[in-house]
């Protein structure tokens, strides 16, 4: 377990998933680097983490795991990263979808296409 470090994309980058909670730079850092994640909104939910986790997994992103679903919930995510190869790839696919049509290079028509597609 990690609590804290000044390199947190080079963790990212070595795991096959992340476990973490739902905040902001985190689901961003996941998405933009194509790498599936469990996400779990924190107790502090004033900053949205149950929204953005709910949405995380609503849009193919990776998963989330409501805290009071408890272990067995979180364990059979994790197992269905590990064993599901092709919704691992899905998982990607989809990081890398969302994530092309909001970075600043693009128009705002291809910006509309992802988002309406």
């Amino acid at each position: 377990m990690l609590e804290s470090t000044n390199n947190m994309q080079s963790y990212i980058d070595e795991s096959k998933f992340v476990i973490s909670e739902a905040g902001y730079f985190t689901t961003h850092e996941l998405i933009s680097r194509s790498k599936p994640g469990i996400l779990i909104p924190g107790e502090r939910r004033i900053d949205n983490q149950e929204l953005r986790a709910i949405k995380y997994e609503e849009n193919g992103l990776g998963f989330c795991v409501m805290p009071e679903e408890g272990l067995d919930s979180l364990v059979a995510r994790s197992l269905e990263l590990f064993t599901n190869t092709k919704q691992y790839e899905q998982i990607q696919s989809n990081c890398e979808r969302y994530y092309t049509c909001f970075e600043p290079t693009n128009n705002i028509e291809n910006l509309l296409r992802g988002i309406i597609s």
